[in-house]
């Protein structure tokens, strides 16, 4: 593993959709296109969170989830590849499973590839479990497991300094949304 590096996480801007796109078609056979990264920072409501990771102001990780009663789903999630192995997945992934516990989610999910094992591995050191196989999952026919964790709040992610607040999310009716209250 590399050094850890320090990182700050926001809600994903239009000033990061470059970064982000680039990132995606870099991580992904399949990118999700710009348009709807696009509409995720112009959707304006509380079932819908894509985070980024910067380093030194620069975008180099991205996570997206929606959460709907006692649900999150994990839709996207990627490292640019100079900053992989060096704590940014674990660190943005420990804010987001933290973020979800705050919104009362108990159970969090998620599809990856088969032939994508660092991604499992990373997910199993949070807990989350095979549970399913998606046939055909992929565009290119490739299967998909499903991971889950059936119940987040008997899985300890400590404040092990990944644990950094949100600034203030100001809604566009001016409403102030700040899941991490002092």
């Amino acid at each position: 593993m590399k050094k850890e590096i320090d990182i700050e996480f926001d809600y994903i801007r239009e000033s990061d959709l470059k970064d982000v796109v680039r990132i995606e078609k870099i991580s992904f056979k399949n990118p999700w296109r710009e348009n709807a990264f696009k509409r995720e920072i112009e959707n304006d409501n509380d079932f819908s969170h894509f985070i980024v990771a910067r380093h030194k102001n620069r975008t180099i990780a991205f996570i997206g989830f929606t959460h709907v009663l006692d649900e999150a789903h994990i839709l996207t999630f990627a490292v640019h590849p100079k900053f992989r192995r060096c704590g940014v997945g674990t660190q943005l992934l420990t804010y987001t499973l933290n973020m979800a516990k705050s919104l009362n989610t108990k159970k969090v999910t998620l599809e990856v590839r088969i032939s994508n094992i660092p991604a499992q591995s990373l997910y199993k050191k949070f807990g989350f479990q095979i549970v399913a196989i998606r046939r055909n999952f992929y565009p290119d026919g490739e299967d998909g497991y499903i991971m889950c964790i059936p119940n987040i709040n008997e899985v300890c992610y400590a404040n092990n300094g990944y644990f950094k607040k949100l600034p203030e999310r100001r809604k566009k009716d001016g409403h102030v949304s700040n899941f991490f209250k002092n």
